[in-house]
């Protein structure tokens, strides 16, 4: 398999891999003969091998990459630095011998406590998992956090022929696979995903699909941890369940842990683990609320009151 990566803006390709050259698996190449390539961190600083960082190129204006953004001299002056290279907006990694692995959009990384998060870190580990056609990861605000990973998960034959225990099959390879901060904080099982005039994955429709804590799962939160001791702690969350969307959603709460207080301060949470409140698919009515013969909501795990 040969790698290579342009785009619109660049008109060609300007990192390429090589038919009778030995490829590094999973690198999109090396930076083509008429291109210049930098790769440097947030601070501006090159990177080394094995970091990740922001890609920049630099060609020839107007044959490749691009002049300008036609009736923007806005976008076109933010979308070059002062040494005439283009700013993709791309993070890829510097691997060995000058080749590089594409990361993600910078604006599709997470913030999860300070660490970046690459979305297609995650997505990769939940796209082999037996009964996921599509996986998308994107970011949710978070109080304490700034941010935590949200998944959507397209099944083979949509929310009703998904199997039950897809979501627990999901968090146990996170588990496996990932750092304990990247782990998700909500799976959503839906029948498609918005998509882009070409077909791609419009992710910047899902954020808006979710938002920050529900006020009043909030609100119980934060009271039944004060009145055990705890203060403002970040192990309380209350994730909402609900949302209103037409598409019916199949969501359930996972990797909610409560952590211990110190000795003497408050009481011991009921449980410590994992929230696996069994999932149940069942459309939103207006208010956010579930439709009548749904049952109750399904709640997090907080601590005894």
């Amino acid at each position: 398999m040969v790698g290579w990566w342009g785009m619109t803006e660049t008109i060609t390709h300007d990192i390429v891999g090589e038919v009778d050259q030995p490829n590094i698996p999973m690198s999109i190449g090396r930076a083509a003969p008429e291109y210049q390539i930098r790769i440097t961190d947030d601070d501006g600083r090159p990177t080394e091998v094995g970091d990740t960082g922001n890609l920049a190129i630099k060609g020839i204006p107007g044959l490749a990459p691009f002049a300008e953004y036609l009736h923007n001299e806005t976008a076109t002056r933010e979308s070059f630095d002062e040494h005439g290279f283009f700013l993709t907006g791309d993070r890829v990694e510097r691997l060995q011998n000058g080749f590089i692995k594409f990361g993600d959009r910078a604006k599709d990384m997470l913030k999860v406590g300070g660490e970046n998060v690459a979305a297609p870190e995650i997505e990769q580990v939940i796209a082999v998992v037996p009964g996921v056609r599509e996986a998308a990861v994107v970011a949710k605000e978070h109080p304490m956090l700034d941010e935590v990973p949200v998944i959507f998960i397209i099944p083979p034959g949509g929310v009703a022929g998904a199997a039950p225990d897809l979501q627990d099959r999901v968090m146990e390879a996170c588990r496996k696979g990932l750092a304990d901060f990247k782990l998700p904080r909500e799976i959503r099982l839906v029948d498609d995903t918005p998509r882009s005039t070409l077909e791609k994955l419009a992710k910047a429709e899902l954020r808006k699909m979710v938002g920050g804590l529900h006020p009043p799962l909030e609100a119980e939160g934060r009271s039944r941890a004060a009145r055990a001791g705890w203060g403002d702690s970040p192990s309380l969350e209350a994730v909402p369940m609900w949302r209103d969307h037409p598409t019916p959603l199949r969501i359930s709460l996972c990797s909610m842990r409560s952590d211990p207080p110190p000795p003497g301060e408050g009481k011991q949470p009921a449980r410590l683990s994992n929230c696996n409140v069994s999932p149940r698919t069942t459309p939103a009515r207006p208010g956010g609320t579930p439709a009548a013969a749904a049952g109750r909501a399904c709640r997090p795990c907080l601590p005894s009151s």
